[in-house]
């Protein structure tokens, strides 16, 4: 901990363990800027303001004598603000141009380098923060404390509101935060009326623990815009303060502080929910709508044959202008390759108050399993024209092609993850992976035989990984990786292997890239005949311990919920060996890993508009020895079952080339897939 007296800094040691199992501190593992998203980006987008009744950019000419060499100076704060620190520990906000320090925010091994600045709006001018990392971090760098903060930085000079009937407090930020939000324990915006004597807050940390918002690795800063109306609309002489309670590590960035006069006509979706497979009526405890992670809709990409179908829609929406509106709708509209599919909408709400909220209830039926680029649009509509309506549409894309469950989208990462990122992480070879459903084959029967799918392998994008340490993993070849598919058994809350893969060692040129993983394919094992729960695993080898005695691992790239909404299934937290639930977890601030799963599905694919005919060809010699020919042309599927409509055996040929099978004698049946041409024909061996 940095006990900070003006310029001076004694270092106190001591050790410790977090009591908080559910996090511990941990370094940026992100390898590319964030990127843009439709799903509420908030990067630099404040919106055009009504009238701006107060302004603070924390422009260096009046702020820089705040810092003095990374230490901060309190008692040059400019007139009419104060830099206070009730836990007397001096630990102070402060203006600088660079980034946080700490042993887990510093870039590199070390706890004293800069990471990057705020990319606010005004962020070369400078900006405002505190550094509980760096606070907690020992000299050295040896070491890391949790001693919480208690230090605000306030403007007391008073601001008029009398003459406003409604008041937004907009400002940016970057934060990130740990261990647990509890209590008074947040990020808050606090107000008083009464010269300090009383005060009313709000938190405005925004993010999930140990994620937060915006960025200080090249990302742009977060819009923050809250309703502070009840609390100051009216009032004559108000004061404020920005004030970290009790979190212990790791940093929040201020810049542009406004209080501005709201548009009469603003309704905002704040979040959304498309259902899949399960309508949430919000009275359900399995799927609560306050939940912002409970999205069951959460991959990026299914293959044809497994999308089922979603059963409504939810938006959590609030008036967020200066104005009543009226006949306020929620609308969805589901667009295919571009062009519009379906469209849904709420009945009206005749009344909407200013700040009122709530959640709408959609009842739909939609099932999008042909294949193509696809996009959920949610929008609000009234009376009126809203007057900001980049705050108000909310979009979800989601791909149907031939082969992959994808959890995200590829090209989107902003970040990586390793099972390390969790206390529960003790073992080499735990890893991670995503939960999925498999429905019934039968679903899309064409031809009346029996269906299957078939498990072919597993992708892996492996991070950049350029720590050291990492790279070493790399470069040693001790990195490896086994993928396997495991069956939930509900009975017994227990896991059957189905298929597993060779373990597969990565190497230097494996970084940066996507891993295919195949399975071990025995002409039995990579057959599922019945639909169920499953998990893909990816079990992770190679590790190394760092310098506070954790294990530690190489990373996979991820999609976060700033990107793309994933599920709360989207990321299963893998143990060495799996046996029963106990031997997975979730996290509790979902991220999309970048992993997929391969597999195929016996019956073509047939778009609408488009039929199954019938396969025409012959077997011989038939009664056979086990070895026969087929007289199809081309290239095909061919599925040899047995009388009880078993597979014994499957493969792709080309028409002309015998097939041996070693079964039993018996009577067979030959089926044929060539495009979408589909014939069975009976073969007795003898």
């Amino acid at each position: 901990m940095r006990k900070v007296t003006l310029l001076f800094a004694m270092i106190a040691f001591a050790s410790f363990a977090f009591a908080q199992k559910g996090f511990v501190p941990q370094k940026y593992n992100l390898y590319k800027a964030q990127p843009g998203t439709e799903l509420h980006s908030n990067a630099n987008s404040t919106k055009a303001p009504g009238d701006v009744i107060f302004s603070e950019d924390f422009d260096g000419a009046d702020w820089s004598a705040t810092s003095n060499n990374g230490e901060p100076v309190p008692a040059n704060a400019p007139a009419g603000w104060v830099l206070g620190d009730l836990s007397g520990n001096g630990f102070y906000f402060r203006w600088d141009t660079v980034g946080p320090r700490g042993i887990f925010t510093s870039p590199g091994d070390g706890c004293t380098a800069p990471a990057d600045p705020l990319q606010s709006t005004t962020g070369a001018n400078g900006f405002m923060m505190i550094e509980p990392d760096f606070f907690n971090s020992a000299a050295d760098c040896s070491q890391y404390f949790e001693d919480g903060m208690d230090s605000y930085i306030e403007y007391n000079a008073g601001i008029d509101f009398s003459a406003e009937a409604a008041i937004h407090l907009v400002f940016e930020q970057a934060n990130r935060f740990c261990c647990s939000y509890s209590g008074d324990s947040d990020a808050w915006f606090r107000v008083s009326t009464d010269n300090g004597t009383t005060w009313s807050g709000l938190k405005v940390s925004e993010g999930d623990i140990n994620s937060g918002v915006g960025s200080i690795t090249g990302g742009a800063a977060y819009v923050s815009e809250f309703d502070i109306s009840n609390d100051v609309a009216g009032e004559a002489n108000v004061i404020f303060r920005f004030h970290l309670n009790g979190l212990s590590h790791y940093h929040w960035e201020i810049d542009d502080v406004m209080f501005i006069v709201p548009e009469d006509n603003d309704i905002q979706f704040l979040d959304y929910w498309n259902d899949y497979l399960v309508y949430r009526d919000g009275t359900s405890t399995d799927y609560p709508l306050s939940n912002p992670d409970d999205f069951t809709e959460g991959f990026y990409e299914y293959p044809w044959f497994l999308v089922q179908e979603f059963k409504g829609f939810h938006a959590a929406y609030i008036n967020f202008g200066g104005a009543d509106q009226t006949n306020f709708v929620h609308n969805v509209e589901v667009y295919k390759d571009g062009s519009l599919l379906e469209s849904f909408a709420t009945e009206a709400i005749a009344d909407l108050p200013v700040g009122g909220q709530d959640t709408t209830m959609l009842p739909a039926t939609l099932w999008p399993w042909e294949m193509g680029e696809y996009k959920f649009v949610h929008y609000p509509s009234t009376d009126v024209t809203d007057d900001i309506p980049s705050n108000d549409t909310l979009v979800r894309h989601m791909v149907v092609g031939d082969d992959v469950i994808r959890v995200a989208n590829f090209d989107e990462f902003d970040g990586s993850l390793s099972p390390d990122n969790w206390t529960s992480y003790d073992e080499d070879g735990d890893g991670i992976g995503f939960y999925f459903n498999l429905p019934e084959p039968s679903l899309h029967d064409q031809d009346g035989n029996p269906d299957y799918y078939i498990l072919d392998g597993a992708y892996i994008y492996v991070a950049a990984n350029t720590g050291a340490e990492e790279l070493a993993l790399f470069e040693t070849e001790v990195a490896k990786v086994v993928a396997g598919v495991y069956r939930y058994n509900e009975a017994d809350d227990s896991y059957t292997q189905v298929i597993s893969s060779a373990e597969y060692t990565l190497t230097l040129n494996d970084t940066a890239s996507v891993v295919y993983v195949p399975f071990a394919q025995d002409g039995t094992a990579e057959y599922v005949f019945q639909g169920g729960d499953f998990v893909l695993a990816f079990n992770m080898y190679g590790t190394w311990t760092d310098p506070f005695d954790r294990l530690q691992s190489w990373n996979v790239r991820s999609v976060s919920n700033a990107v793309q909404k994933n599920a709360t299934d989207a990321l299963a937290l893998v143990n060495a060996a799996i046996a029963t639930s106990d031997d997975l977890g979730t996290a509790a601030s979902p991220e999309g890993p970048c992993l997929a799963l391969e597999l195929t599905y016996t019956e073509p694919y047939i778009g609408i508009g488009e039929t199954v005919e019938t396969l025409d060809f012959s077997v011989y010699p038939n009664p056979s020895n086990g070895t026969f020919t087929i007289d199809a042309q081309g290239t095909s599927q061919v599925t040899i079952m047995n009388a009880a409509g078993q597979v014994v055996d499957s493969k792709i040929v080309t028409g002309g080339t015998p097939i041996s099978i070693d079964v039993v004698s018996g009577v067979y049946f030959v089926r044929v897939q060539n495009g979408n041409k589909v014939g069975t024909q009976r073969l007795i061996v003898e």
